[in-house]
């Protein structure tokens, strides 16, 4: 089943930079926690002597120490202390995966194959300001994957745009070998009264989906204001994934006591959209195909298309498959 695989080789978010402690790298449970320097590292959770869990540890001098018999490892997995021996047995390292650290998320690979994740220059231009988060949630990753590349679902399920005119109007769809781009017009509307001066009669989406699991969709309103919401998923098992996003804007208050409340507020807004989605995609049924589509729904199944064609190879090496 197509739900079930996940490829290898490209990089998934574990979370942001403030992560500590475990979390699934497809299928492997591994142990984040900052090196001495403040650098992110990852490494298998499980500990060789007597298979306790590093993340339950402590860190100390930049090294993970076991909760158990005090064994310490380094970031790249070797074992640098024994409290019991001055004799390391052999087979006690563990393994390390590549990390990087990009829009305050960490990525890591679960193969060692490293991909750099997928860039968005605007972000990190002078004049945007950025609020970013990481959860679970309910649903399998391809129907995440699904809800990110769907432009009409936001009229109904969501408040920031205008349920009484749910039209899709001058869709066009582009392939690369990378990445689909749509680009379509929507009528939005104002979630809180500081954006409402924002508002136009109708906004141009911009929504590019990078392969195999990054969403980036730019939204322009009133000039000069623009949002962009860069997201990312990575499969937990066939009903949970982590979602990492970040979501950025070039609205400038003039205090920082205004700013703050403002990203407050679209943090907010962000984790709200997020469980409006999941109470939707957590009772889709896991053999659900989506073969009853209409022309606003282009985007979603070239997506989807690409996506099926990639997890049929016969290569088995390429996937993990979820329990």
């Amino acid at each position: 089943m197509i739900r079930s695989r996940v490829p290898l080789g490209f990089p998934w978010a574990l979370g942001t930079k403030k992560t500590k402690g475990s979390r699934m790298l497809c299928g492997k449970k591994v142990a984040i926690f900052p090196d001495q320097n403040g650098v992110t590292r990852v490494v298998d959770d499980t500990c060789p002597h007597r298979g306790a869990s590093l993340s339950s540890g402590k860190v100390v001098g930049g090294c993970i120490q076991c909760p158990y018999h005090g064994w310490t490892f380094n970031g790249g997995g070797k074992l640098v202390d024994i409290p019991t021996s001055s004799m390391a047995p052999k087979e006690s390292n563990i393994v390390s995966y590549p990390v990087e650290e990009l829009y305050d998320f960490v990525w890591s690979v679960p193969d060692g194959t490293w991909v750099s994740p997928p860039i968005y220059p605007p972000i990190d231009d002078d004049g945007w300001h950025t609020v970013t988060g990481s959860r679970e949630v309910k649903g399998n990753w391809i129907d995440w994957v699904a809800n990110s590349t769907d432009i009409s679902h936001i009229n109904y399920v969501h408040d920031f745009a205008d349920e009484n005119n749910g039209a899709v109007e001058h869709m066009s769809v582009e392939n690369t070998v990378a990445h689909t781009k749509c680009t379509a017009w929507v009528t939005p509307k104002a979630a809180h009264p500081l954006t409402r001066h924002m508002q136009i009669t109708k906004s141009p989406i911009v929504s590019e989906f990078i392969y195999p699991n990054t969403t980036i969709i730019h939204i322009k309103l009133k000039e000069p204001y623009e949002f962009v919401t860069y997201t990312t998923l990575t499969p937990i098992n066939r009903t949970t994934t982590r979602i990492t996003w970040c979501f950025a804007h070039n609205i400038n208050l003039g205090t920082p006591v205004m700013l703050k409340m403002l990203n407050e507020h679209f943090r907010w807004q962000v984790e709200k959209t997020i469980s409006e989605d999941e109470a939707i995609i957590s009772d889709i049924p896991e053999d659900f195909d989506f073969r009853v589509n209409v022309p606003c729904d282009k985007y979603q199944t070239a997506v989807l298309d690409r996506l099926h064609s990639m997890l049929i190879d016969n290569e088995e090496n390429l996937f993990y498959i979820l329990d």
